[in-house]
């Protein structure tokens, strides 16, 4: 009776020891497939519905497209190592009015985002990421910046050149707090599929498709 008791124990842990290969195996077969430089098709990143504020206007929707390249860079022996991330974006930020124009409006502002993080596989179709956000880097193109008025304005075009102005003057630090902030959100990459030079997967509710480019 001992000696079953004994077996019973010792097989109950070649298999939960069994299962834990079988887990190390996949998760190390997508750290393989991940390996290299994949970019991504421009896909919405950033979208926030329209918020209504007690007794306070609808504001403009905050959006941001986003063309990511990702560079899986795998440390030899493991299942993971260095994340390198580069997108071209293009955000939409929803701003008040102002004095100088009724209503609210948006601006739209070009530029291009780096960042650095560490990745490892946990299975089959899951990559936990942890950023670095002293490797965040931001680059926001004033000289692409544009005033979307949700109504006309009869302002000369002199007092309009003063308003972008002012706005330009704000935009840096403001995209580079949104764009950092999304950054350090990113924690997960799941539902990975590698079919070849093509990979699917999800950050948050988003899902992305890449293309394997080396």
């Amino acid at each position: 009776m001992k000696f079953m008791k004994t077996a019973k124990i010792l097989l109950g842990m070649a298999a939960v020891a069994a299962m834990g290969l079988v887990s190390c195996d996949e998760a190390g077969k997508l750290a393989g497939q991940v390996e290299g430089t994949w970019k991504g098709a421009t896909t919405e990143m950033l979208g926030d519905k329209h918020h209504k504020g007690h007794n306070m206007p609808t504001q403009p929707v905050m959006s941001m497209m986003c063309t990511p390249v990702f560079t899986f860079s795998r440390t030899d022996g493991t299942k993971g190592g260095t994340l390198d991330i580069q997108a071209d974006y293009v955000l939409t930020q929803g701003l008040l009015a102002t004095s100088d124009i009724q209503g609210p409006f948006s601006a739209t502002v070009k530029g291009t985002a780096t960042a650095r993080g560490t990745w490892t596989a946990k299975d089959d179709d899951e990559i936990m990421v942890v950023m670095d956000p002293s490797m965040i880097k931001v680059e926001v193109d004033t000289a692409s910046l544009a005033l979307n008025y949700t109504a006309l304005t009869d302002r000369p075009a002199s007092d309009l050149a003063a308003i972008k102005a002012r706005v330009a003057g704000n935009v840096e630090s403001q995209v580079r707090t949104v764009i950092t902030n999304r950054v350090m959100k990113l924690r997960e990459l799941d539902d990975i599929k590698v079919q070849d030079r093509s990979m699917t997967l999800e950050i948050g509710h988003a899902k992305m498709v890449f293309t394997k480019e080396s």
